[in-house]
Protein backbone atom coordinates (compact mmCIF):
# COMPACT_ATOMS: atom_id res chain seq x y z
CA UNK A 1 0.00 0.00 0.00
CA UNK A 2 3.07 2.64 0.39
CA UNK A 3 3.25 2.18 -3.70
CA UNK A 4 1.53 2.88 -6.54
CA UNK A 5 1.73 -0.40 -8.06
CA UNK A 6 0.81 -1.77 -4.62
CA UNK A 7 -2.37 0.35 -4.23
CA UNK A 8 -3.36 0.05 -8.06
CA UNK A 9 -3.43 -3.76 -7.30
CA UNK A 10 -5.63 -3.37 -3.74
CA UNK A 11 -8.07 -1.36 -5.61
CA UNK A 12 -8.00 -3.98 -8.49
CA UNK A 13 -8.54 -6.61 -5.91
CA UNK A 14 -11.56 -4.83 -4.33
CA UNK A 15 -13.45 -4.75 -7.43
CA UNK A 16 -12.99 -8.06 -8.71
CA UNK A 17 -14.25 -8.94 -5.08
CA UNK A 18 -17.26 -6.88 -5.65
CA UNK A 19 -17.50 -7.88 -9.62
CA UNK A 20 -17.38 -11.53 -8.76
CA UNK A 21 -20.07 -11.22 -5.43
CA UNK A 22 -22.33 -9.37 -7.91
CA UNK A 23 -22.30 -12.26 -10.41
CA UNK A 24 -22.44 -14.95 -8.42
CA UNK A 25 -25.08 -14.39 -5.43
CA UNK A 26 -27.59 -12.94 -8.02
CA UNK A 27 -29.77 -15.57 -8.73
CA UNK A 28 -30.45 -13.94 -12.41
CA UNK A 29 -27.19 -13.34 -12.97
CA UNK A 30 -26.14 -15.34 -17.16
CA UNK A 31 -23.28 -17.13 -14.94
CA UNK A 32 -25.80 -18.66 -12.68
CA UNK A 33 -28.10 -19.49 -15.56
CA UNK A 34 -25.19 -20.87 -17.22
CA UNK A 35 -24.31 -22.99 -14.24
CA UNK A 36 -27.35 -24.45 -14.30
CA UNK A 37 -27.38 -25.39 -17.59
CA UNK A 38 -24.01 -27.09 -17.19
CA UNK A 39 -24.83 -29.05 -14.19
CA UNK A 40 -28.19 -29.85 -15.57
CA UNK A 41 -26.14 -32.09 -18.47
CA UNK A 42 -24.21 -33.70 -15.61
CA UNK A 43 -28.23 -34.66 -14.25
CA UNK A 44 -27.52 -32.69 -11.49
CA UNK A 45 -30.76 -30.23 -10.41
CA UNK A 46 -30.04 -26.87 -8.86
CA UNK A 47 -32.31 -23.52 -8.28
CA UNK A 48 -30.51 -20.61 -8.96
CA UNK A 49 -31.54 -19.94 -5.00
CA UNK A 50 -29.21 -23.09 -4.40
CA UNK A 51 -26.56 -22.00 -6.47
CA UNK A 52 -26.60 -18.47 -4.92
CA UNK A 53 -26.17 -20.43 -1.33
CA UNK A 54 -23.72 -22.28 -2.23
CA UNK A 55 -21.34 -19.52 -3.18
CA UNK A 56 -22.54 -17.58 -0.24
CA UNK A 57 -21.19 -20.25 2.11
CA UNK A 58 -17.55 -20.05 0.28
CA UNK A 59 -17.77 -16.50 0.62
CA UNK A 60 -18.55 -15.83 3.92
CA UNK A 61 -15.11 -13.81 4.31
CA UNK A 62 -15.19 -10.99 2.25
CA UNK A 63 -11.17 -10.35 1.21
CA UNK A 64 -11.45 -6.92 0.86
CA UNK A 65 -11.83 -6.21 4.49
CA UNK A 66 -9.22 -4.33 5.83
CA UNK A 67 -8.09 -3.18 9.20
CA UNK A 68 -9.67 -0.21 10.17
CA UNK A 69 -7.02 2.42 12.47
CA UNK A 70 -7.92 2.08 16.26
CA UNK A 71 -9.52 5.03 17.62
CA UNK A 72 -8.59 6.44 20.36
CA UNK A 73 -12.15 7.65 23.06
CA UNK A 74 -11.17 9.20 26.71
CA UNK A 75 -7.31 8.47 26.08
CA UNK A 76 -7.28 4.56 25.41
CA UNK A 77 -7.78 2.59 21.60
CA UNK A 78 -10.86 1.43 20.18
CA UNK A 79 -11.22 -0.79 17.74
CA UNK A 80 -14.02 -0.77 15.70
CA UNK A 81 -16.88 -3.43 16.50
CA UNK A 82 -18.42 -4.77 12.71
CA UNK A 83 -16.34 -6.00 10.12
CA UNK A 84 -19.07 -4.33 7.43
CA UNK A 85 -16.87 -2.07 5.04
CA UNK A 86 -17.03 1.46 4.86
CA UNK A 87 -15.26 2.78 1.46
CA UNK A 88 -13.85 6.50 1.89
CA UNK A 89 -15.97 9.18 0.15
CA UNK A 90 -16.15 12.15 2.73
CA UNK A 91 -18.28 12.80 5.94
CA UNK A 92 -22.04 12.91 5.78
CA UNK A 93 -24.19 15.48 7.53
CA UNK A 94 -25.51 14.20 10.90
CA UNK A 95 -28.03 15.70 13.43
CA UNK A 96 -28.89 12.64 15.60
CA UNK A 97 -26.69 10.25 18.00
CA UNK A 98 -26.75 6.81 17.07
CA UNK A 99 -27.73 3.61 19.02
CA UNK A 100 -27.18 0.17 19.39
CA UNK A 101 -29.34 -2.24 16.73
CA UNK A 102 -30.90 -3.50 20.10
CA UNK A 103 -32.19 0.04 21.39
CA UNK A 104 -33.10 1.69 18.50
CA UNK A 105 -36.29 2.62 17.32
CA UNK A 106 -37.27 3.59 13.93
CA UNK A 107 -41.13 4.35 14.78
CA UNK A 108 -39.92 7.44 17.14
CA UNK A 109 -38.01 9.03 14.05
CA UNK A 110 -39.61 12.09 11.82
CA UNK A 111 -38.47 10.17 9.07
CA UNK A 112 -41.32 7.80 9.35
CA UNK A 113 -43.53 10.53 10.19
CA UNK A 114 -46.75 11.30 8.57
CA UNK A 115 -47.90 9.76 5.38
CA UNK A 116 -44.17 8.19 5.61
CA UNK A 117 -45.54 5.69 8.02
CA UNK A 118 -47.01 3.34 6.06
CA UNK A 119 -43.03 2.56 4.96
CA UNK A 120 -42.01 2.16 8.77
CA UNK A 121 -42.65 -2.01 8.76
CA UNK A 122 -40.93 -2.37 5.68
CA UNK A 123 -38.06 -0.32 7.24
CA UNK A 124 -38.06 -2.37 10.39
CA UNK A 125 -37.64 -5.53 8.06
CA UNK A 126 -34.57 -3.81 6.75
CA UNK A 127 -33.30 -3.46 10.42
CA UNK A 128 -34.13 -6.68 11.72
CA UNK A 129 -32.29 -8.40 8.87
CA UNK A 130 -29.05 -5.89 8.98
CA UNK A 131 -28.78 -6.34 12.91
CA UNK A 132 -29.11 -10.01 12.58
CA UNK A 133 -26.29 -10.22 10.25
CA UNK A 134 -24.03 -7.57 12.75
CA UNK A 135 -25.53 -6.54 15.82
CA UNK A 136 -22.99 -4.37 16.65
CA UNK A 137 -24.05 -1.37 13.96
CA UNK A 138 -24.99 1.69 15.28
CA UNK A 139 -28.10 3.50 14.13
CA UNK A 140 -29.35 7.46 13.89
CA UNK A 141 -32.05 9.10 12.27
CA UNK A 142 -32.65 12.41 11.13
CA UNK A 143 -36.09 14.63 9.96
CA UNK A 144 -35.45 12.93 6.37
CA UNK A 145 -33.74 9.61 6.71
CA UNK A 146 -32.47 6.87 9.04
CA UNK A 147 -28.51 5.55 8.86
CA UNK A 148 -26.30 2.92 9.67
CA UNK A 149 -22.64 3.01 11.29
CA UNK A 150 -20.06 0.80 11.34
CA UNK A 151 -16.08 1.36 12.63
CA UNK A 152 -16.78 4.85 12.40
CA UNK A 153 -18.28 5.36 8.91
CA UNK A 154 -21.73 5.31 7.37
CA UNK A 155 -22.18 2.67 4.94
CA UNK A 156 -26.29 2.89 4.43
CA UNK A 157 -29.10 5.62 4.81
CA UNK A 158 -32.62 5.31 4.17
CA UNK A 159 -35.08 7.59 3.46
CA UNK A 160 -38.97 7.52 1.94
CA UNK A 161 -40.05 8.18 -1.47
CA UNK A 162 -43.46 6.90 -2.79
CA UNK A 163 -44.05 4.55 -0.94
CA UNK A 164 -40.79 3.06 -1.59
CA UNK A 165 -37.51 2.37 0.45
CA UNK A 166 -34.11 4.41 -1.23
CA UNK A 167 -31.17 3.02 0.07
CA UNK A 168 -28.15 4.73 -0.03
CA UNK A 169 -25.07 2.10 -0.40
CA UNK A 170 -21.26 2.58 0.12
CA UNK A 171 -20.10 0.99 -3.06
CA UNK A 172 -17.38 1.18 -5.59
CA UNK A 173 -18.58 4.36 -7.73
CA UNK A 174 -17.95 1.94 -10.83
CA UNK A 175 -19.74 -0.94 -9.76
CA UNK A 176 -22.31 -2.36 -12.16
CA UNK A 177 -24.78 -4.21 -10.09
CA UNK A 178 -28.64 -4.84 -11.55
CA UNK A 179 -29.74 -4.04 -7.95
CA UNK A 180 -28.20 -0.67 -7.94
CA UNK A 181 -27.95 2.81 -9.76
CA UNK A 182 -25.59 5.58 -9.29
CA UNK A 183 -26.81 8.45 -6.48
CA UNK A 184 -28.19 11.35 -8.09
CA UNK A 185 -29.59 13.89 -6.13
CA UNK A 186 -31.02 11.28 -3.70
CA UNK A 187 -28.73 11.77 -0.88
CA UNK A 188 -26.62 14.70 -0.04
CA UNK A 189 -23.50 13.46 0.57
CA UNK A 190 -20.44 11.51 -1.05
CA UNK A 191 -20.17 8.26 0.49
CA UNK A 192 -23.33 7.23 -0.95
CA UNK A 193 -22.41 6.71 -4.61
CA UNK A 194 -25.06 3.71 -5.19
CA UNK A 195 -28.72 3.81 -4.49
CA UNK A 196 -31.00 0.45 -4.57
CA UNK A 197 -35.23 1.09 -4.20
CA UNK A 198 -37.57 -1.12 -1.93
CA UNK A 199 -40.79 -1.80 -2.64
CA UNK A 200 -42.00 -4.99 -0.35
CA UNK A 201 -39.99 -7.08 1.76
CA UNK A 202 -39.48 -9.55 -1.00
CA UNK A 203 -36.69 -6.68 -2.06
CA UNK A 204 -34.57 -7.96 1.23
CA UNK A 205 -33.09 -10.49 0.39
CA UNK A 206 -29.34 -11.84 0.88
CA UNK A 207 -28.40 -9.81 -2.35
CA UNK A 208 -29.41 -6.59 -1.30
CA UNK A 209 -27.64 -7.51 2.06
CA UNK A 210 -24.58 -8.57 0.62
CA UNK A 211 -23.98 -4.95 -1.33
CA UNK A 212 -24.87 -3.26 2.13
CA UNK A 213 -21.89 -5.42 3.84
Amino acid sequence: MTTPTGVRSWLNQRRLDAGLRGILLDPASSSIKQLRKSLAAAEIKATPQELTQWFRSHLATPITVLPVPAKRVDGAARAPSSPLIAHDAGREPTDAGGETAAGFDAGKSDAFGGARRSLLPLFQRLHESMSQRSPQVTWRASKYYVAAESGGETFLAAKCRSQQLVLGLTLPAEMVHPRVSDNVGEFNWARMTKITRVLSEAGIDDALLDLAA
